[in-house]
């Protein structure tokens, strides 16, 4: 998974899954539950809405922990198969972004049911896409034209706030894809994004 190493006692640790991992077990065992069951809820990496929050390592991270979970070594305190969950099948337009704009970006899917990775879920290590989902309905496409009228910047960046609390606004946050857009730009691309029915295009 990488090419860093931990070694904590007789322990060596490649990635950190297993250090949080083993983290939990050395808890539990010194609070006197040492058989006690560990399901890892929810893990992978966002695609946008932070600076390393892309494409290419969520990839890497999912390919990886799929490799790992499917070889059943468990850690080294706790050797064996481990349970875990993959977060997340599709971005969740409106899952809150309190801790940052990217906690709207952990989907394996785009909304158009389009896969955004290769992963193998049957943990075979094969290199392809998984299939596309199926029955995604769509809202027609429509866009609103900015007039281009930048002159009063405290009226653009007011409809902007108002723009983004009917759409997703996440991709435009400091870090993320569209993060380095002047405000002028951000305004435009999000008023042929309030729509619900969004587009890319």
């Amino acid at each position: 998974m990488s090419n860093l190493t931990i070694t904590d006692g007789d322990a060596t640790y490649t990635n950190a899954v297993e250090l949080i991992y083993d983290s939990v077990v050395w808890a539990i065992t010194n609070a006197g539950y040492p058989n006690m069951k560990i399901v890892i809820g929810e893990i992978g990496w966002p695609t946008d809405g932070y600076p390393h929050a892309n494409i290419k390592n969520a990839e890497r991270f999912n390919k990886g922990l799929l490799k790992f979970i499917a070889s059943k070594q468990g850690t080294p305190l706790r050797p064996g198969p481990i349970e875990a969950y993959l977060h997340s099948l599709s971005d969740e337009n409106k899952f809150l972004t309190t801790f940052g704009a990217y906690q709207r970006h952990w989907g394996i899917y785009e909304s158009n049911g389009n896969p955004k990775y290769k992963i193998d879920f049957s943990s075979q290590d094969r290199d392809e896409y998984p299939f596309q989902a199926k029955g995604v309905v769509s809202m027609p496409h429509r866009w609103c034209v900015f007039n281009g009228d930048t002159s009063n910047l405290a009226l653009v960046r007011k409809n902007y706030k108002l723009a983004c609390e009917v759409t997703d606004c996440t991709t435009l946050e400091e870090g993320s894809s569209c993060g380095g857009l002047s405000e002028e730009s951000k305004f435009l691309m999000l008023s042929m994004d309030v729509t619900k029915g969004k587009s890319k295009k």
